[in-house]
This record gives structure tokens, C-alpha cells and sequence, in this order.
């Protein structure tokens, strides 16, 4: 079922996602760049990009050393 680990990936997507999606609109706005679908659908892909990293960053942390899994079975 659910993991530790995939629990914390999918929060840690919405999460970054939320807070780079304003950070990103905020800035655009500030720049002077029109609001429109173009903006927003820039807005959305570079916040999901940079949430994808941030979630396989954390997946990479948490994964448990080669080492680990072999010592395991």
C-alpha cells in the first residue's frame, strides 16, 4: 500500500508546488509580464518541475542505503 516514503513524496509535491506556483505568479506579476493563459500555463509547468525535483530529491534521501536492503533479505 503506502510507504513512509510515498507519503512524504506526495506532500512534499503539494507542498512545493503551492508555494512555487505563487512565488513564481508573484514574480511574473512584478515584472510587469501580462496575466493571460500563456503566464499561467508558464506558471504551472515550471512549478511542477520544480516540484517533481523537490519530491525526487526527497525520495532519493529516504531511500535506504544498497547495503541496507541487501543486509535485509
Amino acid at each position: 500500500m503506502f510507504t513512509l516514503s510515498s507519503i512524504l513524496y506526495l506532500f512534499t509535491i503539494v507542498v512545493v508546488f503551492v508555494i512555487a506556483a505563487r512565488y513564481i505568479n508573484r514574480a511574473m506579476a512584478e515584472k510587469g509580464i501580462p496575466g493571460g493563459m500563456v503566464r499561467g500555463v508558464l506558471v504551472c509547468f515550471l512549478a511542477a518541475v520544480l516540484a517533481l525535483f523537490a519530491g525526487a530529491a526527497v525520495d532519493w534521501i529516504s531511500e535506504p542505503a544498497p547495503s541496507a536492503v541487501q543486509e535485509m533479505k
